[in-house]
């Protein structure tokens, strides 16, 4: 009975655990508060006597039908101790304008619960608007749209949040959606955030999640030097603290402004953030906004500590002033596998460990280009350094159509980088790849250096792929003092680093001071069925003229005066290639162009066949010259034979137990007759008899022993 009482009570909470969870009915006294007044059991079917307002306590639901709810001077337009279920009907307002005692002015709040905004059964173009419009300019306060800790915006829902200017005091905020965690699923949200220390449209503590929906989100910053206190942080839609950020399908157009510490259109500051699914994100879309360099500032249009991957998606992002300035910038690693512009802004950092201009940064890891089309770029800047693509890590071009640049913009009046490159690995290698890379790297506009790929401290790799890369300039009259080559690769003393590896692929390139400076060894290994010619010049023919050329143009004019390079490069010693040539660092460092062709090769077959000389067949082998076949793994059946092997001759003379296929060959199976165990001798019955005899005879022995003991016994 125990057991039976056991099993019906575990049932009962397996299937309570399967039903939906129920909303528990609150107290009169915990009912929300609409416009500084809470609902009552009385007023609850018509809260403001025009039939807009309704809540309905048993199911926690507040259904706003084409309501209008202004709240002057009243810290909330809609207030709740715990979670809410906002449901719309209509086109709805809510507004808020006074100060709580919290200092905090908010149009929609949960000070401990989750808020979630519906769209009402059946519902036409549901719609809120959530503006917080604080009207106390003498009293340091936070303004919010709407704040809870888990927000959930769903179901097509139309939401505009407002958050107005806030107190520009250390810890005050302004934001239109703040949270822990935010979702947002199959809705239109439109998020603007006024000046604060912290100026966020869009702020989910612990993560933030953007399915299927168009969202803008706005900080509209704006920084006043001369008052004590200044906007620190400014994001369109930010993790401040924890957590990731995940933007699947829909459309999400990002703005920050100014600050004076960090000014970033997306950012996960603690998480990674991943943009898949065929979405479309467009961060810092207005092209505005600005940090203090002098106070170490980051301006970035995506920016995550963690990994920053776009996967199936198209982003245009652009940094701005800053002394950090990126259009994408991750602590770790960049995974591309979509369409990407990514633009750099300007930034005087004197030097890289202080900042620099970068359309891709990945400060301590790797930047991956696996598909797609990307195409970074520097505009005016006057920093130490600044790249196209720049990774502590290795930079990896797997596939997909690359134009990587450095500073695309003419110095004026001095304001030029001091090193422009349009790749750069500062620990790692540069690696080209696949042969369905298509790529093209510019070193820039630069006072000192102009370089289009750079390994710091490791190896550049040709392995695939078509590359163009040109380090070329002349502007002015002093363009002559301005270094420029096509490929670095460097490397520290009595380390194996700092090569250039051609083993495949298309690749022209030239640099006016010379197309290769390299510490370590020139390489050049063909892959197999490849056979590689390489042209260079030591001399450029004619002279390309950069100054005043549009950039718009400019790509076009390259390619041709690469054409033109190439026209005029002969063939070197050795060429073609079809095996490994380490070419003296000597000779390549002399050259200002190269372009190297590669050749497919159908490699040479032959066939093995298997002459089993009356046993199983065995099927041909077809493979490539100087393949090497163990014999042993093909072993054929024959009754009554037993195999001894193979042989090269039909003669069964030479035995082999491989075969090196330099021709078409043919091995012939070796056998002996298997021998035939002797037969028994029939059974003629003899042995049988005798058998039985010796039994018999035993047993007569036995019973005349027996009987002859007991007479003897009966005389005693």
């Amino acid at each position: 009975m125990r057991k039976r009482m056991l099993s019906l009570l575990l049932c009962a909470v397996m299937i309570a655990g399967l039903m939906p969870m129920s909303v528990s009915a609150l107290e009169e006294d915990e009912y929300p508060y609409i416009a500084g007044t809470q609902i009552t059991d009385a007023t609850a079917s018509d809260v403001l006597g025009d039939g807009t307002v309704s809540y309905d306590p048993e199911k926690n639901v507040l259904t706003l039908n084409n309501a209008s709810i202004t709240a002057e001077n009243e810290p909330y337009g809609i207030y709740a101790e715990g979670s809410l279920l906002i449901e719309l009907v209509g086109q709805n307002s809510v507004t808020s304008s006074g100060v709580s005692d919290q200092n905090i002015c908010a149009a929609v709040y949960s000070q401990s619960g989750d808020i979630k905004i519906f769209a009402g059964e059946n519902a036409a173009d549901p719609v809120l608007t959530a503006t917080a419009a604080p009207q106390a300019p003498e009293t340091a306060y936070s303004s919010y749209g709407i704040y809870g800790q888990d927000i959930s915006i769903e179901d097509g829902v139309q939401v505009t949040a407002e958050s107005g200017d806030a107190s520009l005091k250390s810890g005050f905020k302004s934001s239109a959606i703040s949270g822990n965690v935010i979702s947002i699923t199959n809705a239109a949200v439109n998020a603007t955030a006024g000046s604060a220390c912290y100026s966020y449209a869009i702020a989910g503590e612990k993560g933030i999640e953007i399915n299927d929906s168009n969202v803008t989100a706005q900080s509209n910053s704006q920084t006043v030097y001369w008052e004590d206190y200044n906007v620190l942080y400014s994001a369109g839609i930010i993790a401040p603290t924890e957590g990731d950020i995940q933007i699947s399908g829909g459309a999400v157009n990002a703005q920050s402004s100014e600050a004076e510490r960090l000014s970033v259109d997306i950012a996960s500051l603690q998480g990674s953030l991943t943009i898949d699914n065929d979405a479309v994100v467009q961060a810092n879309y207005e092209d505005r906004g600005f940090t203090s360099a002098a106070e170490g500032g980051v301006g970035a249009g995506l920016m995550a500590y963690g990994d920053i991957t776009i996967d199936d998606a198209k982003v245009y992002t652009r940094g701005r002033e800053a002394a950090l300035s990126a259009g994408i910038y991750s602590h770790e690693n960049v995974m591309i596998n979509g369409e990407v512009n990514a633009i750099g802004d300007r930034s005087d950092a004197p030097s890289f460990y202080l900042g620099g201009s970068f359309g891709i940064f990945a400060e301590t890891g790797s930047v991956t280009v696996n598909s797609g089309k990307v195409t970074t770029s520097i505009g005016m800047t006057e920093s130490a350094v600044c790249s196209g693509i720049c990774a502590y890590g290795d930079v990896t071009i797997n596939a997909g159509e690359v134009f990587a640049s450095g500073s695309n913009a003419i110095p004026i009046d001095g304001v030029s980088p001091d090193s422009s490159c349009g790749l750069l690995s500062q620990a790692g290698n540069v690696v080209f790849a696949d042969e369905d890379a298509k790529v093209t790297v510019n070193g820039g506009y630069a006072n000192s250096s102009s370089v289009a790929i750079v390994a710091l401290a490791g190896d550049v790799k040709f392995l695939a792929g078509d590359v163009d890369f040109l380090g070329y300039i002349k502007y002015a009259e002093n363009y002559d003092d301005v270094i420029c080559y096509g490929v670095i690769a460097s490397g520290e003393e009595e380390s194996d680093k700092g090569n250039i590896v051609v083993s495949g692929g298309n690749i022209g390139g030239l640099g006016n001071t010379g197309a290769f400076y390299l510490d370590g060894e020139f390489i050049v290994e063909p892959s197999a069925n490849l056979i590689l010619r390489i042209k260079t010049n030591d001399e450029l023919i004619d002279v390309f003229e950069t100054w005043g050329l549009a950039w718009e143009d400019y790509l076009q004019a390259a390619k041709e005066f690469l054409e033109l390079q190439e026209n005029n490069a002969e063939e070197i010693d050795g060429s073609p290639f079809t095996q490994k040539t380490v070419i003296p660092k000597e000779i390549v460092n002399s050259w200002k162009s190269f372009f190297c062709s590669t050749q497919k090769v159908t490699p040479v077959t032959y066939t093995l066949t298997f002459e089993t000389n009356g046993g199983d067949s065995i099927a041909p082998l077809t493979a490539e010259e100087g393949t090497v076949i163990d014999l042993s793994q093909y072993t054929p059946k024959k009754d009554g034979f037993s195999f001894t092997g193979w042989y090269t001759d039909d003669t069964l003379t030479t035995k082999a137990s491989s075969v090196t296929l330099d021709g078409n060959k043919t091995v012939y199976a070796g056998w002996t007759v298997e021998k035939t165990p002797e037969e028994p001798s029939p059974d003629t019955g003899d042995n049988n008899a005798l058998l039985m005899l010796s039994a018999v005879l035993l047993m007569s022995g036995a019973v005349l022993s027996v009987v002859t003991y007991r007479k003897k016994k009966q005389f005693n």
